[in-house]
């Protein structure tokens, strides 16, 4: 296949995707540029490598305002693949997961598709099912124009195909029109996403230069003078599918030239006769170009209609696709111009007459009507069909696209006269609906503007409870979007019109929402009162729900304040939601059981209540998503303990979820396996997916993951930095994390640096006792991390820490941290090095834990016993040690490393060696690594000792 003009480092960038997909490592190609610069042509040029290779290549676009069927370019790509493959494979993988079926053709579905859940995480887990067994048959490219005007569950559903993509053998790629994408539009923030993903390639598109628009024009049949071709380039910026219109409408000749690519294409469209453009025209407003179709629309015959297609094929405005003969609009930007070019009477008539032909033929995708009537302007029938379309989305697959209808029902509820309204709905009513539809999928800011509307046609006086509920809803949406201050003035609003009624559901609302926001503004006593308060309501009120939602509040609540109580009313507030078939509930309240269970290190009870909670979740049929999050922080409680193998196969079949509070939960789990197994960049590439910052317990969690990472790839001042900035926040909670920071601040310092080994350690201390002093006492894990830092705080200042060690792995083992013991084991063995001990109990502890990690498959762990081995010579069978002098480095690393003895900055070394300094830093890692250092000062350390460097 030829060389696609100007594009040749594209291609080549595509081409290594394709590549690194028949190897096993799937991608994404993002193709960027403003309108006409080449996407779909750079799009197709990548689809025909694809095809060379073997791959099977299906396409799906997005247009403008055409329809609004949620998944519309999944749909249209995957009718086009169940063509490609072989039929019986299809069905075969539509069978095993039966939840895709909605988006194949109805007539691949041996059955009737069961409806996904409200999170539709059922749904995009079996799309990504589908897609990874037929790229198991046959290495798979999925390409999606247009992706600037995607429908919002299209956006969600390839961002998490997108995220949950590994080894599969599957491209996928998509067009983006920059001008057409704002930032902090959902399509801007999911494009961001995408391009920060690892196996995403992101190709900016711009104009061409001289040379190559010289290339294409005359590829085109139209060769010009130079001169012309540089006024061209300069009119154009190098922009192909401008240079061209302006090339055919003239640029060569004298006259003036258009001065936009729509008046370029406009001068294309009159070049048509009336009735050829008449039939452009309607089909620019349907979305079709079927000439059957055209024809019934314009009441015209339909060899006058294929007569009018084939005259605009001829002009150059449709094009005909060369395998299926599929006719389209040449270019996005030529059905924009030609539906603009419709005055608005006209606009309205065809967009009636299209929604009455699918209404007649027994069209029911209600979302392409709303669009019609809409457009049209018949506002009853946009408001009966807008209201169809939500419920179908919000029912069918939980669809955020049924936020955006709900959105156009309400808008068009007041337009519309009372006697045309549906019969036996209220505005409230529908307001109420499209408020707790947002909430389900996630969309905060437009529940918020539903329920604020919804409060304000409330009548308080009339219905204070009504009122008093749903002004709950909404300060809990309030405090979502960050407004506490609005979220409290609610509920201050909502307990004055329930004055005078004590027992109802609305008062157990308002009284724990309060509970809630009062704990997480420090006032931990007052909501631990109103907590209980609300469970008194509930109770007396008989209500199942309010009783398990209080129950939850006030677990959190005494668990905040140091109760000994919480962990049981979670235990609780789980069994009663699952006895009372409450998914939501139970789900709410296993998350929050698992936290504090191993936040607290009882990890026998975490890993008993995560069996239980994964029963509970296969009973109720809790939706993927939820599921993933349980999931995840069962997994973490496994690792700890060392059941590796369970962990292993939870991890391997969870997703991660699109919502990011629960994708935060998943991420954290995966990323503490891989750092425990050595899988770093798997590690890195999940943490920069927990980024919600609002559950304090997982970015404490996050953070210190983050500074471990830092310690161990040889970057102590990054560790010391995220510890100072987490250690205020892990002043406030009654768990071990102030002690963990602490002993990471502690491992971060350099030899002789006392002052602030002690100033930390004594503020460690400080908080260990207050935290203990608390009614529930310390957590079990405290008194570890307390020795933890305690044996590094004498490491720093000169003093014996070999006995410190053996205390902390004493006490992780006691809690069934045995992770945690290895590790402190290790550091024991290399202070007994360090300190002249037995060298004979240095190498048999040393010998225990390296079998313990082997054993395990704990990578990092195994790898820093066989460099203590080495370096320190000791004797253990199946571990070579090193000669005397030997460090075990590279010619270049030793060259480094007397570098680093000598007090060089990363910046300094890459000047002395001619290397970027990027490249310096992993020399310094790897360095590090090698010979157990922790700190640039203990490596200097060792290489003065070893004789590596020579002089004072």
């Amino acid at each position: 296949m030829g060389s696609l003009v100007g594009r040749d480092g594209d291609l080549a960038r595509s081409s290594a995707v394709l590549d690194d997909a028949l190897a096993g490592t799937a991608g994404l190609v993002l193709l960027v540029g403003e309108a006409g610069v080449g996407k779909t042509t750079t799009l197709r040029a990548l689809t025909g490598m694809a095809t060379q290779r073997g791959f099977t290549c299906a396409t799906g676009g997005c247009a403008e305002g055409v329809t609004g069927t949620s998944f519309a370019p999944f749909r249209a790509m995957f009718r086009r693949l169940a063509g490609a493959y072989d039929l019986r494979l299809v069905t075969a993988a539509i069978d095993a997961s039966p939840a895709a079926a909605l988006l194949f053709p109805a007539g691949l579905r041996s059955s009737s598709p069961s409806a996904a859940s409200p999170d539709a995480g059922e749904l995009y887990e079996a799309v990504l099912e589908v897609v990874a067994a037929l790229a198991e048959e046959c290495p798979l490219l999925i390409a999606l124009e247009d992706l600037h005007w995607a429908d919002r569950s299209t956006l969600e559903l390839l961002s998490f195909v997108a995220r949950n993509l590994a080894s599969e053998r599957a491209v996928l790629a998509g067009t983006v029109r920059t001008e057409d994408v704002a930032p902090d539009a959902p399509t801007g923030r999911t494009i961001a996403e995408l391009g920060r993903l690892g196996l995403t390639t992101r190709l900016d598109l711009y104009g061409l230069d001289v040379a190559s628009l010289r290339q294409l024009v005359a590829d085109a049949g139209d060769p010009l003078d130079a001169d012309v071709v540089e006024a061209l380039h300069e009119r154009t910026d190098g922009n192909p599918f401008y240079a061209l219109e302006l090339v055919a409408a003239g640029a060569s000749g004298a006259g003036p030239l258009p001065p936009s690519v729509t008046d370029a294409v406009e001068i294309r469209l009159e070049t048509l006769s009336v009735d050829d453009l008449e039939v452009v025209r309607a089909a620019a407003v349907a979305g079709s170009l079927v000439p059957s179709a055209l024809a019934a629309l314009l009441g015209r015959p339909e060899h006058d209609v294929e007569s009018s297609l084939r005259a605009a094929v001829v002009a150059g405005v449709l094009v005909a696709e060369p395998e299926t003969g599929e006719l389209a609009f040449r270019h996005a930007l030529v059905r924009e111009v030609a539906y603009a070019g419709l005055l608005s009477s006209e606009r309205r008539r065809l967009h009636q007459a299209v929604a009455s032909q699918i209404e007649a033929a027994g069209g029911t995708d209600a979302s392409v009507l709303a669009h019609h009537y809409a457009a049209a302007q018949r506002h009853a029938d946009a408001l009966r069909t807008s209201i169809a379309a939500a419920r179908d989305a919000a029912g069918a697959y939980g669809s955020v696209d049924a936020v955006g209808h709900y959105s156009r029902a309400v808008a068009a509820w007041n337009i519309v006269p009372p006697a045309d309204r549906p019969a036996a709905l209220r505005l409230d009513d529908l307001l109420q609906e499209a408020m707790i539809c947002a909430v389900n999928v996630g969309t905060v800011d437009e529940g918020a503007a539903f329920g604020s509307r919804l409060l304000d046609g409330l009548d308080p006086a009339v219905e204070p409870e009504r009122w008093a509920l749903s002004a709950a809803r909404q300060a809990e949406l309030r405090w979502e979007l960050g407004d506490a201050s609005g979220s409290e003035a609610l509920l201050d609003r909502a307990g004055h019109h329930l004055e005078g009624r004590p027992d109802c559901v609305a008062r157990v609302r308002v009284l724990e929402r309060r509970a809630f926001q009062s704990v997480l503004t420090l006032r931990r006593e007052e909501g631990l009162a109103l907590a209980r308060e609300a469970l008194d309501v509930a109770r007396r009120v008989g209500d199942p729900e309010a009783v398990v939602v209080a129950l939850n509040r006030v677990a959190l609540a005494a668990t905040a304040v140091g109760e000994r109580e919480g962990q049981a009313l979670l235990h609780e507030a789980f069994e009663e939601a699952w006895r009372a078939r409450l998914p939501h509930e139970m789900t709410r309240a296993a998350v929050n059981l698992l936290l504090l269970l191993h936040t607290g290190c009882r990890l026998s009870d975490a890993t008993a209540s995560g069996e239980r909670v994964l029963a509970a979740a296969d009973d109720l049929a809790v939706g993927p998503t939820s599921r993933a999050a349980l999931t995840g922080l069962y997994a973490r409680a496994l690792v700890d303990c060392g059941e590796w193998d369970r962990a292993d196969d939870l991890v391997a079949g969870i997703r991660l979820p699109n919502a990011q509070r629960l994708r935060s939960y998943v991420a954290i789990a995966v990323a503490e396996f891989a750092t425990a197994r050595g899988d770093i960049e798997l590690a890195r590439r999940m943490l920069a997916e927990s980024r919600f910052d609002l559950v304090t317990v997982i970015a404490l969690r996050r953070a210190f993951l983050e500074a471990e990472l830092a310690l161990a790839g040889g970057e102590p001042h990054v560790a010391r930095s995220v510890a100072d900035e987490y250690l205020p926040i892990a002043e406030l909670l009654l768990d071990s994390s102030h002690a963990r920071f602490s002993a990471v601040a502690l491992r971060s310092l350099t030899k002789g640096d006392a002052v602030a080994a002690n100033d930390y350690f004594e503020a460690a201390r400080r908080r260990a006792d207050a935290v203990a002093a608390a009614p529930a006492g310390a957590p079990l894990d405290q008194a570890a991390w307390l020795a933890c830092a305690a044996a590094s705080r004498a490491s720093v200042v000169g003093e014996p820490s070999s006995p410190l060690w053996h205390e902390a792995a004493t006490r992780f083992g006691e809690q069934g941290l045995v992770v945690r013991r290895g590790w402190a084991q290790l550091e024991e063995a290399t202070a007994i090095v360090e300190e002249g001990g037995g060298r004979e109990n240095a190498a048999a502890l040393a010998a225990d834990v390296h079998a313990f990690a082997r054993r395990l498959g704990a990578v990092p762990l195994a790898s820093a016993v066989e460099s203590l081995v080495r370096r320190a010579r000791l004797d253990i069978p199946g571990i070579e040690r090193l000669a005397e002098g030997d460090l075990g480095l590279s010619p270049r690393e030793a060259e480094v490393l007397r570098l680093v003895a000598d007090g060089r900055t990363n910046r300094e070394i890459a000047d002395e060696l001619f290397i970027s300094v990027k490249t310096a830093s992993v020399h310094v890692s790897h360095i590090l690594r090698k010979v157990g250092a922790t700190s640039r000062g203990e490596a200097a350390a060792i290489a003065h000792r070893e004789g590596l460097v020579t002089g004072a």
